[in-house]
């Protein structure tokens, strides 16, 4: 391997981030070598920059006037003698006539520039010295080594001679090393320091600097997986789809290795026995770090004792007390994936399934990727996994989970509703509305009978109201979907309920009392009857003035089971039956999880819902700062993601705190605003906002008349 293991945007050019400290280091060192001479060792695991701070010394030392003499181990190099010392002292050549005869031939047939009997190591490590102190007379003298690990042997000894030597000469000695490599250089006796991992808030300004537009969600994964590596924060995601940067597509559970960090992170993997490589491969896709199910998935083949040469390598640690395995860095993971075959890994995936009869889940994971057909069984338990995974809160996962199944099913039909089920949980959830409209072009060209699917009825809809806020459309849809000769009123139909959930949105945007009538004749067919939060939001988000009373035991039941709630839709939807009868204050604390799920790159739609939630809840409670803030940041969110219609509650939130506060020309604008959109489109929910807007701002400049006049529209 090369010398150059410096990430990319990390050159000494640049600013590095995060290495003040070590550049601090190496000023002062470099100061005080050329003055008296020293000796500093770097060292610190592959990707961590080393290379790059050798750069900037070296152009520190050069714009101090200082004779910069470099070099760096290299593998195809570590059997060709005295290589590295080649590559420093070539450049002196011209000086040689400087010492004495003996020491001159020396060191000219040790660098291979003369004839003669190659002589004693000692007389050449001398000859080096004398050399570098005749230099140093002149102008201080600096040697950079990279990769000491990779010098050739000869060279290491003289170095080593050279660099215990260099005190109180103007020689400095800076090199570089992995940590824990083994060397020819006796490290014991020279100082060293060791190149800790970039802090959190290092990582994070370094990948945000070089990948701005990476989602959220991506970005943690990648600073979780680099663990403060530079390398591996610059390279990881530069490995990836744009699709994937953006989370339009599933990360893999492993993550792709560029070839920079394959060369780094494999390279001490192909030394090790093929029967310790299939444990770890074994390790790597079952996750768990459980022996237990190691030694299961490899009975008969492997022994878990078969592990003792990666812990000698350092590639893992194997903890017999708790039964656990652990990788000493996550890219090792991505390493053993990269070096095994696709075959392999079907392989592992079988016998790994075959331990996992007691759970579903993760069986029907394994059954998936060791599938290299389509298969109906293996497509069903991936379905049922999405829904267990749906409702533990993780949408991003569940999307996934359908996604592949669709893969997976023999029928175009069920690929079809497989797709639209996914189409509809990113648009309605995860926030990844710009998707929903491949997958359902998807979803139609794997089903000539597409239209008449319930699922691409309930994805297309969400894909109307909030994308154009074609209410209309979207109603007609629905409701087209809901009275289909096919349609069962089995209120354990998740998709229907999902139907319904969405035409009372559809409803309550559309804000004419015509489009209720198809949704509350569905409620009724219900058997055996509604879902309790459904039923509680037709009562009090519906029509609550008139139908809220009866259900608000049902609603208060709710919300004290929220604490033990993990599913962001769930959440929301409380909130929203709760919105309009003064029960949000005990939704709060449930709706902060959803906001800051969001923020980490969860459910995003759910989180805009809920900022819109928690925003009314400020206004109304007189917490306008806060109030204000969340806004601001469902709006951002909206933006990103294109939400049009959701966009709106939080620019009227902004009008009604706008004219509570006096600022009635910022209301009368978002008032307008509000009114040029919505009244083409027949969006009555918000003109109603818009008129809401105008009555407070009414009654704050005292004009009670138009007041009225806004709040009975």
């Amino acid at each position: 391997m090369g010398s150059d293991t410096s990430p990319p945007g990390q050159r000494s050019a640049e600013p590095l981030v995060g290495r003040a400290a070590e550049l601090d280091l190496i000023r002062s060192f470099i100061d005080e070598s050329a003055r008296r001479g020293g000796a500093l060792l770097l060292s610190g695991e592959p990707g961590a920059g080393k290379t790059v701070l050798l750069d900037a010394a070296a152009a520190a030392g050069s714009a101090a006037g200082i004779r910069i003499l470099r070099a760096a181990g290299a593998e195809f190099e570590a059997d060709v003698i005295f290589s590295g010392l080649n590559q420093l002292f070539l450049p002196l050549h011209g000086e040689f006539g400087r010492l004495s005869t003996e020491h001159a031939e020396a060191l000219s047939v040790a660098l291979g520039l003369g004839d003669g009997p190659s002589a004693d190591r000692h007389v050449i490590s001398t000859a080096a010295l004398a050399l570098l102190r005749q230099v140093a007379a002149d102008c201080p003298v600096l040697l950079i080594t990279d990769d000491l690990p990779w010098l050739d042997r000869a060279s290491a000894v003289v170095l080593g001679f050279v660099a215990r030597r260099v005190t109180g000469s103007r020689i400095g000695f800076l090199a570089a090393a992995r940590s824990c490599a083994e060397s020819f250089i006796e490290r014991g006796d020279l100082p060293g320091h060791d190149l800790q991992p970039l802090d959190a808030e290092a990582a994070a300004a370094l990948v945000s600097a070089r990948f701005p537009a990476l989602a959220p969600r991506v970005r943690e994964r990648l600073l979780a997986e680099a663990q403060g590596n530079p390398l591996a924060l610059l390279e990881l995601p530069a490995a990836l789809s744009g699709a994937q940067r953006a989370a339009r597509r599933a990360l893999p559970s492993v993550l792709p290795l560029s070839r920079r960090l394959q060369a780094l992170f494999a390279s001490r993997l192909t030394d090790l026995p093929a029967h310790t490589r299939h444990l770890l491969l074994l390790a790597v896709l079952d996750g768990t770090g459980d022996l237990r199910v190691l030694q299961a998935a490899a009975a008969g083949r492997r022994e878990v004792e078969d592990l003792a040469p990666a812990e000698k390598a350092r590639l893992v640690q194997v903890d017999e007390s708790t039964g656990r395995l652990a990788f000493r860095h996550p890219l090792t993971r991505s390493a053993v994936i990269e070096l095994s075959t696709s075959d392999e890994r079907r392989q592992a995936h079988q016998a790994l399934a075959g331990q996992l009869a007691d759970q579903p889940e993760r069986r029907a994971w394994h059954l998936a990727e060791a599938a290299v057909e389509p298969d109906e069984h293996v497509a069903v338990l991936l379905e049922d996994a999405a829904r267990q995974i749906l409702r533990r809160g993780d949408a991003v996962g569940s999307v996934t989970a359908l996604i592949r199944a669709a893969d997976l099913s023999p029928r175009g039909p069920d690929r079809s509703r497989r797709l639209a089920e996914a189409a509809y949980i990113g648009a309605d959830v995860t926030g990844e509305l710009r998707n929903v409209s491949q997958l359902l072009a998807d979803a139609r060209s794997a089903d000539p009978e597409y239209r008449g699917s319930m699922s691409a009825a309930v994805a297309a809809s969400y894909l109307l109201l909030n994308g154009e806020g074609d209410v209309d459309t979207a109603h007609r849809l629905l409701a087209g979907a809901l009275e289909g000769r096919a349609v069962s009123y089995d209120a354990t139909n998740s998709t229907l309920i999902e139907a319904l959930h969405t035409l009372l949105l559809v409803c309550f945007f559309g804000g004419r009392a015509e489009l209720w009538d198809p949704f509350h004749a569905a409620i009724a067919r219900l058997a055996p009857h509604a879902p309790t939060v459904l039923a509680v939001q037709a009562r009090t988000f519906a029509d609550p003035a008139r139908t809220a009373v009866p259900a608000l035991g049902q609603l208060d039941a709710v919300i004290s089971g929220l604490a033990d709630e993990a599913d962001p839709v769930q959440i929301v939807r409380i909130g929203i039956a709760a919105v309009f009868v003064d029960r949000l204050a005990g939704c709060r604390e449930a709706l902060w999880r959803v906001v800051r799920d969001g923020r980490e790159g969860g459910a995003v739609t759910s989180a805009i819902d809920a900022l819109t939630l928690l925003c009314y809840d400020g206004f109304i409670s007189g917490r306008w700062d806060e109030a204000r803030r969340l806004a601001d940041e469902g709006l951002d969110l909206c933006e990103a993601h294109g939400y049009q219609v959701l966009a709106w509650p939080g620019r009227y939130h902004k009008a009604l705190l706008a004219a509570a506060c006096g600022d009635q020309e910022s209301a009368r604008a978002l008032a307008d605003e509000m009114n040029r959109w919505a009244a083409p489109r027949r969006i009555r929910a918000v003109q109603l906002y818009s008129s809401h807007a105008r009555a407070l701002a009414a009654l704050g400049r005292g004009d009670f008349e138009d007041a009225y006049q806004q709040a009975v529209a």
